[in-house]
């Protein structure tokens, strides 16, 4: 459990800084026609807000994307909670996602549409995009990488027959116990009767003192009868 909040506080992390580093580079890098490396990477004025959502499909659906993004980020945050999940990709991936929707969601409420202004020299035909859709990208791509490798299904029936397998263990430990309780009784039992069927030295002693009085008896009568 503390595992999981110290990793649930530095997703939380994450995902202000997506956020923060989207909205700031909106702000100082919109509209503006710089390049960074030539004839791979620069910013392009656009013409105007991006309404729709990659490549400008559901243009003029601003609404419609906005309860869609909602729903999204809603069900990605009931998902993390709970499986509770604390694998480094699965955090980094959960995080980027989040990051980049709110920061698109954020444009979307406040201006109507996104802010797009970066684009890439060596493909024209390439839609331009923002910080947000970068990190919403590589999130899709960490996030894809768990689930295919690194993934592991817990089977809800073994958890469940966990406890049961224990708790038949501890009974049969118990009825060990008993059985072996018993037999220890009955074993003294069995001594016991032993003991009293076979005959104490003092009463073999006895015996012999007794056979021997007797026939110290018989041998006397005898003599006498001789005489």
């Amino acid at each position: 459990m503390k595992k999981y909040l110290k990793i649930t506080a530095v997703k939380l992390f994450i995902i202000l800084l997506v956020i923060g580093l989207d909205l700031l580079t909106k702000h100082f890098f919109y509209k503006t026609d710089y390049t960074i490396i030539p004839k791979l990477l620069g910013f392009r004025v656009v013409s105007g807000l991006n309404t729709g959502g990659a490549w400008s499909i559901f243009s003029s659906s601003t609404t419609m994307l906005i309860v869609f993004t909602i729903i999204i980020v809603l069900g990605i945050i009931a998902f993390d909670v709970y499986f509770r999940k604390t694998n480094i990709v699965y955090s980094f991936a959960i995080s980027f996602l989040l990051g980049g929707a709110i920061g698109n969601l954020i444009d979307r409420i406040a201006l109507g549409g996104v802010r797009d202004f970066i684009f890439f020299p060596f493909m024209p035909n390439f839609p331009t995009f923002n910080i947000a859709d970068t990190f919403i990208f590589f999130g899709a791509v960490l996030l894809f990488i768990y689930v295919l490798f690194l993934f592991k299904p817990q089977n809800k029936t073994e958890q469940k027959e966990l406890p049961s397998t224990t708790t038949k263990t501890s009974k049969i430990n118990v009825d060990e116990g008993k059985i072996t309780e018993t037999d220890n009784a009955s074993q003294k039992q069995k001594r016991i009767t032993k003991q009293m069927k076979q005959p104490t030295e003092n009463d073999a002693s006895i015996e012999l003192t007794a056979k021997h009085k007797t026939s110290t008896k018989e041998s006397s009568i005898s003599t006498k009868q001789k005489k």
